[in-house]
C-alpha cells in the first residue's frame, strides 16, 4: 500500500499545496469565474480558504469536461500561448491537483500517484516554489532508487 511508502511526502499535503499554489497562480482567472457563479461583484478574497478554492476547482473542471470537444474543435490548430496555458490548465493541472489524494493515492493506483508527482512537481518548478518542488524531486529519486 502507498501509505507506507512515502511517510516523508503526505498525499493530503501535496493535494492542499498544489491546489492552493494552482489556484493563486491563475487568481485572475478563478475570480472571474467567482463573479460569474455565484453573480458577486466584488473580487474574491486573495486567499480564500481551502474550501473555496476546492468548490471553484471543482466547478471549472465539471463545466471543462462538459465544453473541451466545443473548445478543441475550434482552436486545435492554434499556437496561442494563452490558449496552451488555459488548455493545460484546465486539462492537466486542475486535474492532477484534484485527483491526486481522493483518487490516485486511495485507490492504491501507485504508478499514475508516481506519474502525477512527477507532473505537480514540473508544475511547482514552473509556479517557483521551491521547498515543495524538491520534496518532490527527493520523492521521485527516493522510489526510482527503490525500483
Amino acid at each position: 500500500m502507498i501509505i507506507h511508502l512515502i511517510p516523508f511526502l503526505g498525499p493530503l499535503h501535496v493535494s492542499l499545496i498544489t491546489c492552493k499554489s494552482c489556484f493563486l497562480v491563475f487568481w485572475e482567472f478563478f475570480n472571474k469565474i467567482y463573479k460569474v457563479v455565484f453573480q458577486k461583484k466584488r473580487n474574491l478574497v486573495a486567499k480564500p480558504t481551502s474550501w473555496r478554492i476546492n468548490l471553484l476547482l471543482y466547478l471549472t473542471h465539471a463545466v471543462w469536461k462538459l465544453i473541451k470537444k466545443q473548445v478543441i474543435i475550434c482552436f486545435y490548430k492554434s499556437k496561442d500561448l494563452a490558449y496552451c496555458t488555459f488548455f493545460d490548465l484546465l486539462d492537466t493541472l486542475i486535474p492532477s491537483t484534484l485527483d491526486i489524494y481522493t483518487i490516485l493515492f486511495w485507490n492504491n493506483y501507485f504508478d499514475k500517484y508516481v506519474k502525477t508527482i512527477f507532473w505537480l512537481w514540473t508544475m511547482m518548478c514552473w509556479f517557483q516554489k521551491k521547498n515543495y518542488d524538491k520534496i518532490m524531486l527527493i520523492f521521485l529519486s527516493d522510489i526510482q532508487y527503490w525500483i
